[in-house]
């Protein structure tokens, strides 16, 4: 299949709702069976949806938000959230606020909701565990990277993983990843990711994999 791409990015603003339900089909798609998934939409197939797209808008607001669009058009086609020294997934209010605890709030119970927020301070403390002292807030984070099926084997997760690796390059910084699947660490270890140790989280296997920009 031959197709024309370019990136496009959102940082600290916010893209349309079209446009968030486009990258949340993409990721429900893409992490279906994930356990993170699972256990952020309360293992309700219905909550899946909500939970990709609030997690893109905080992305968005509070971070970065790269997007494959295919050329001449507005179809969005891949995703991928970078983090900047410091940030994280949820990390902060400015991200939470763009509908995350809202979410939580309104569409899991008290114990799922208590079983995802122990997870969070879990993951979150999880650059502590395997990076060196005081290394976790001055590394770049990768984050969500999915690109729809029919558009994949062509480039396009290459094409966003670059686009945020840039900003890292620029920093002379390093990026950091946490993979669930071995299939996905392959896939990092071929764009030159190296893998650092695997970390148990609950149920969620967390292979942890780092590209160094640093020299």
């Amino acid at each position: 299949m031959v197709f024309d791409f370019e990136i496009r990015h959102w940082h600290l603003t916010h893209p349309t709702d079209d446009e968030l339900n486009a990258i949340a089909s993409i990721l429900t798609a893409g992490f279906s069976t994930s356990p993170i998934t699972i256990l952020g939409s309360g293992g309700r197939k219905e909550n899946e949806h909500t939970f990709h797209k609030v997690c893109a808008a905080g992305a968005a607001a509070g971070a970065y938000l790269f997007v494959a669009v295919l050329h001449g058009t507005n179809d969005i086609i891949g995703c991928v959230f970078f983090y900047p020294p410091g940030k994280a997934i949820m990390g902060d209010e400015l991200q939470r606020a763009q509908g995350f605890d809202q979410y939580l709030a309104e569409s899991l119970t008290e114990e799922q909701r208590d079983a995802f927020i122990q997870f969070e301070v879990k993951y979150g403390s999880l650059g502590d565990a395997v990076l060196p002292p005081g290394e976790k807030d001055r590394v770049w984070s990768v984050n969500s990277l999915a690109v729809a099926e029919l558009y994949r084997k062509n480039g396009v997760a290459r094409a966003l993983l670059e686009a945020g690796e840039a900003l890292a390059k620029a920093d002379r910084s390093k990026v950091v990843f946490e993979a669930e699947t071995d299939d996905t660490l392959k896939m990092y270890v071929h764009l030159g990711y190296t893998f650092v140790k695997t970390v148990l989280l609950d149920d969620v296997i967390c292979h942890v994999i780092v590209k160094d920009f640093t020299v």
